[in-house]
């Protein structure tokens, strides 16, 4: 699975605290029910939000809960097994 330039926008209506949309353009291959293989794409448009804890300097520990809007529970190609996507990171500014 490729994920090519995931654009992200990160909104602080309060220290710490985040709204976020992430857009995903996927390039993945996946199993048939035959063995053999077939690539496919997908775009993807989460949003959400987390929090963030500053580390000291300009790093900052996060959290973020997302919803997959483009999430197709039907689809047997789909790239994800849920709509929800958690993630935890080291944020790092320059």
């Amino acid at each position: 699975m490729r994920a090519q330039g995931i654009p992200t926008a990160q909104y602080y209506p309060v220290p710490n605290f985040f709204g976020e949309v992430e857009y995903e353009y996927l390039d993945y291959e996946y199993v048939l029910p035959t063995l053999d293989t077939q690539r496919t794409t997908a775009n993807n448009v989460f949003v959400g939000g987390g929090i963030s804890r500053p580390l000291g300097g300009k790093a900052a520990l996060y959290a973020s809960a997302l919803y997959n809007l483009s999430y197709d529970g039907n689809d047997p190609a789909r790239a994800y097994d849920s709509p929800w996507l958690f993630q935890v990171g080291v944020a790092i500014g320059f």
